[in-house]
């Protein structure tokens, strides 16, 4: 392999990488806004009180679980791609459009789970670049490509944040909502497009496999998943994303209630964002030095130490210092501990991408519900995703090196 090769910008480069890269790019864009201000639309706008809010993200990440492993499944050969995006897509798009139209809270929880089923393009874009465009890259190439792709996601969400806090100067909460759904709709339709065009072309310009080759796919299909080496190395990055979901969901309940300005909440998610284009390339090339899994236990000590500082410190000089540092922690997180996911189940892009996002909906399980022992929305909150980097980190530490 030339060294040119093994650069960050390899996938790019590659056939449908920049494409791909797009795709992943306004997924940000949607993303940005829908994390941090779901929170507040449905509490300021939709009544619901702190144990109604727990319930909500409740009722949706166990919708999610189950959309998006039954997704994985069906992924590797069994439906197609496009149609899987398309109708997850249109379906998220629908939930959101129910949040943005309101309504009494049973109805609100039934948008919300509709909402999960966005999360079945993440995974689902995940794993057409390991299907199709880094299909016969070493492991250490596709360690990095996908950090560069994640990357993408990253500038998208910087983009958006700023794009969100300049709307809300001029239209409220509940129009930006509206406004959101229309372009997951458009979004929905032009990402199945590109999947279908994408795989397509890697049919037309590729040779037929040959017996050996698509017997040894099939029998990657009717393999018995491993799930007894799983379960710990997931566990580990469960409870990291817990910590991260906390974040995302009480960060901007703390804002609003120590500053009273919901506009501090995307600007600082937006600047962990912009860091990342940075970091997230910086970390995937450690991971590809000293491992991925050094990588993933030092970004966990580094996060947990972040959250302590905001807890001990609730400034927003501090704030925005640690969400700055915080930068590294979501480049290991969202891109080489997807990577290290993917590469328990390298013959199953679409369930190897499916069990990195079960990792983000058993963290979102604990970080909604683990706050729920603070009355209020104080900053001590943050102590308890501390803890949950720090368990993670020790449990990442005793898993056995991956081969």
């Amino acid at each position: 392999m030339e060294r040119a090769e093994g650069k960050w910008y390899r996938i790019l480069r590659a056939p449908w990488g920049m494409v791909l890269g797009f795709c992943i790019f306004w997924m940000g864009l949607q993303a940005s806004s829908l994390g941090p201000l779901t929170p507040i639309l449905i509490t300021q706008l939709g009544g619901l009180d702190k144990a109604q809010v727990v319930l909500f993200f409740v009722v949706n990440i166990l919708t999610g679980i189950v959309v998006n492993l039954t997704a994985g499944y069906l992924s590797d050969g069994k439906v197609p791609r496009p149609l899987l995006i398309l109708v997850a897509g249109l379906v998220s798009t629908a939930g959101n459009a129910g949040l943005a139209a309101g309504g009494p809270a049973e109805m609100l929880y039934v948008y919300g789970a509709l909402t999960s089923t966005g999360l079945v393009l993440f995974s689902q874009f995940f794993a057409l670049g390991q299907a199709e465009v880094m299909k016969h890259w070493s492991k250490q190439d596709k360690v990095l490509g996908t950090t560069v792709l994640r990357t993408a996601f990253s500038l998208g969400f910087i983009i958006g944040t700023g794009l969100a806090a300049i709307l809300l100067l001029w239209i409220d909460l509940r129009s930006l909502f509206w406004f959101l759904a229309a372009s997951g709709a458009l979004f929905a339709v032009f990402s199945a497009a590109v999947t279908a065009w994408v795989e397509a072309s890697g049919r037309a310009i590729g040779s037929q496999p040959s017996e050996a080759e698509h017997h040894a796919s099939r029998q990657s299909q009717l393999a018995v998943i491993p799930w007894g080496a799983l379960i710990v190395p997931i566990a580990a990055l469960a409870l990291m994303q817990g910590a991260d979901r906390a974040r995302m969901i009480y960060m901007p309940l703390v804002v609003v209630q120590s500053f009273h300005d919901a506009r501090w909440a995307p600007l600082l998610f937006g600047i962990t964002a912009a860091m990342e284009l940075g970091t997230m390339v910086l970390v995937g090339s450690l991971a590809v030095r000293f491992g991925e899994k050094r990588t993933i236990v030092a970004g966990a000590f580094l996060g947990s130490a972040c959250f302590a500082a905001m807890a001990v410190f609730p400034t927003l000089a501090v704030l925005f210092l640690a969400n700055v540092a915080y930068s590294f922690f979501i480049a290991m997180l969202m891109g080489v501990a997807m990577a290290f996911v993917q590469g328990l189940l390298a013959h199953r892009p679409g369930m190897g991408g499916s069990l990195y996002v079960l990792t983000m909906n058993l963290g979102s399980l604990v970080g909604t519900l683990a706050p729920i022992v603070i009355t209020g929305y104080s900053s001590t909150t943050f102590l308890l995703p501390a803890g949950l980097c720090l368990l993670g980190a020790l449990l990442m530490f005793g898993t056995k090196p991956q081969k």
